[in-house]
């Protein structure tokens, strides 16, 4: 075994293989994913397009992960293998994966689901032949526990336009934008992101940034199948307040603000990513209208801070002084 210093993992794989980089890096960020993560393992090694690195990193899992991937690493010199002693929470260890991984293109994996075999190939032709295309994705098929289809949500937004100004209101403010988070990204405009922060919604602020710097493309037909099932954390962390706990477990019960955190990222993406002045400032205005679109909900956060600020204000207190009587 030995240790990454750089990140307190202990990784009991072989070190990066000599030669040429791979074109494509999965990176699949897991805690105890043992359900379904042979399925979603088998689905990403039985891609036709071969010329990939499938990098693992292990968030303390305490049920069968380690095993189960250290199996799959044995046998497949692809695979890279690294397992953290702490949980250091969701996000963190997605963008973990992307600082670990190699390849021109980069796409997260997830433990619970699926891909057509041919999913990197159309998307690695695609971001191929079109350099203005920094992100090629597939619709998305929905599926049950067992891999049977379910209805799913149409992905509905313009992330083909040639202005990034309407594709990043677009992603701002469209409904459901999950589609795009699994495509495959040219990596080195992705290095050039804040990528995944530790608050609700980060995933849509990162596709917004993403969508400044190139158009994304979207595939003819659902090749990516995402599973929905009980274990989910947006099922076991339901609220934006609740998630802190997934994306952060050392800041689990603090004092959370992820709407008015996310109305700040907006406005620091939009004066920081290199776009011409129009870009810029209509960029701004949709964020100055999302903001205001959203300022109930900010309003909320400040109130239900204040109150429990308040209550821990009063519990800290100590009992009021009783004199004794002559």
């Amino acid at each position: 075994m030995r240790r990454d210093m750089t990140s307190g993992a202990v990784d009991g794989t072989r070190s990066l293989p000599a030669g040429p980089s791979p074109r494509v890096s999965i990176g699949l960020p897991v805690r105890n994913g043992e359900r379904y993560l042979e399925a979603a393992l088998d689905s990403l090694l039985a891609q036709t397009f071969t010329d990939f690195e499938l990098v693992i990193s292990d968030n303390a899992s305490t049920d069968a992960t380690p095993s189960i991937c250290r199996a799959y690493a044995a046998r497949d010199a692809r695979i890279r293998y690294s397992r953290l002693e702490t949980d250091i929470g969701g996000f963190p260890n997605h963008n973990r994966v992307v600082e670990l991984s190699v390849g021109e293109y980069f796409t997260w994996g997830a433990h619970d689901d699926l891909r057509a075999p041919d999913h990197l190939a159309q998307c690695v032709a695609v971001l191929d032949q079109d350099p203005g295309v920094v992100l090629c994705f597939s619709p998305v098929q929905q599926i049950d526990e067992h891999g049977e289809p379910l209805p799913g949500r149409p992905f509905l937004a313009n992330v083909v336009s040639h202005d990034p100004s309407e594709r990043w209101r677009e992603l701002m403010f469209g409904g459901w934008v999950y589609d795009p988070i699994y495509g495959l990204i040219r990596r080195e405009v992705l290095r050039r992101t804040g990528l995944l922060k530790p608050y609700a919604d980060s995933d849509r602020v990162l596709l917004g940034e993403l969508a400044l710097y190139g158009r994304f493309h979207r595939l003819e037909g659902a090749l990516f199948f995402r599973r929905i099932h009980a274990g989910q954390s947006t099922r076991a962390f339901p609220s934006r307040r609740a998630r802190v706990a997934w994306f952060a477990p050392d800041r689990a019960g603090d004092i959370a603000f992820p709407v008015i955190r996310q109305s700040m990222e907006w406005f620091r993406i939009i004066t920081t990513v290199p776009v011409p002045w129009r870009v810029r400032l209509r960029g701004a205005q949709a964020a100055i209208r999302w903001a205001l679109d959203y300022r109930h909900v900010m309003r909320d956060e400040l109130r239900f801070a204040a109150r429990s600020i308040a209550k821990k204000a009063l519990r800290r207190s100590p009992p009021p002084h009783q004199h004794a009587a002559p």
